[in-house]
């Protein structure tokens, strides 16, 4: 009941402050006030959106990774250096997901194997394990998704760390904004839980079916990891950064633009998320990515990190 109160609230309060252009729609119904620490109706600082005056198409590494894969510190660090040289422009998150969900990359140890407690972090999600089967042709770790955009002369979206920098230089220079987002992230620690809410926005005119998709993610964990590079390979203190942690709303997110959308065209989307328990209390802290995606290229038009 609180949800549906909240909602025709929301609603009712735009219509009296907006009646002559477009309303923009509300979707709060992946919204639980009930994990806010105080009274949401007089404590909770709603955010309202104005003019999105951002014209920069930003850009997604998706590193997909093992915390037992020797290799892939070395493409963990290709891609960090281009987000600190693309601030703001650029964002990586590490997906721990490989060839057929979960390889030996992957594994994590239980209490009853010899090497316990050494990767006994189960770093995987659901949605990560759907992406590396559904967006078929993962060879293996280290590889990545640029925006999702297949790798030029092949129609396999996975891409090789080598090659990420010139992929994310050509998204930014080609700068094609079609579609815009905007943001606010508030994290509460006496409930463990994320309130996201997101306002997406057609630039140009659209053809076809779009969805909005945000990830939870731990900026900063502090595990084991393998690395060939250094001896002994087993890294205890290694900082995994931006570690995707699971998804706000599903795997494949939710319409945002449908058939034929007019530039100018608005959605508004509101949501709560739990940190999983296994993330919960890091001192690094937590982070959104937001993303709009076409239904059937996969291809990622517009993206943002709140933090």
């Amino acid at each position: 009941m609180k949800k549906v109160l909240l909602f025709i609230a929301s609603v009712a309060l735009f219509y009296s402050c907006d009646r002559v252009k477009n309303p923009i729609p509300f979707d709060s119904a992946n919204y639980d006030i009930t994990l806010f620490p105080g009274n949401f109706a007089t404590q909770y600082n709603y955010p309202s959106f104005g003019t999105n005056n951002n014209t920069n198409v930003n850009v997604l590494i998706e590193d997909y990774t093992g915390h037992q894969c020797g290799n892939c510190p070395q493409a963990a660090v290709v891609g960090k250096n281009i987000e600190t040289a693309n601030p703001g422009r650029v964002f990586v998150i590490s997906e721990h997901a490989g060839t057929g969900g979960i390889s030996q990359y992957q594994r994590w140890y239980t209490p009853d194997e010899q090497d316990y407690p050494k990767y006994s972090r189960d770093f995987t999600n659901d949605a990560g394990i759907s992406y590396s089967t559904t967006l078929s042709g993962l060879p293996g770790n280290p590889y990545g998704l640029i925006n999702r955009r297949p790798l030029s002369g092949s129609n396999t979206l996975w891409i090789p760390y080598g090659q990420w920098q010139q992929y994310v230089t050509d998204y930014l220079q080609e700068n094609n904004l079609s579609a815009n987002l905007q943001g606010v992230m508030n994290y509460y620690d006496e409930t463990d839980a994320l309130f996201v809410h997101i306002e997406a926005e057609a630039k140009t005119e659209l053809t076809g079916n779009y969805n909005l998709v945000v990830y939870a993610i731990a900026k900063e964990v502090i595990d084991w990891q393998k690395k060939y590079t250094v001896f002994p390979n087993d890294v205890e203190f290694y900082e995994h950064h931006n570690v995707h942690i699971g998804n706000v709303n599903g795997a494949w997110g939710e319409p945002v633009f449908a058939d034929n959308t007019a530039a100018g065209f608005k959605m508004r989307k509101d949501y709560t998320f739990k940190i999983p328990e296994s993330f919960r209390d890091l001192p690094g802290g937590y982070a959104v990515v937001a993303y709009i995606t076409n239904a059937d290229t996969y291809e990622i038009l517009q993206v943002i990190m709140l933090d």
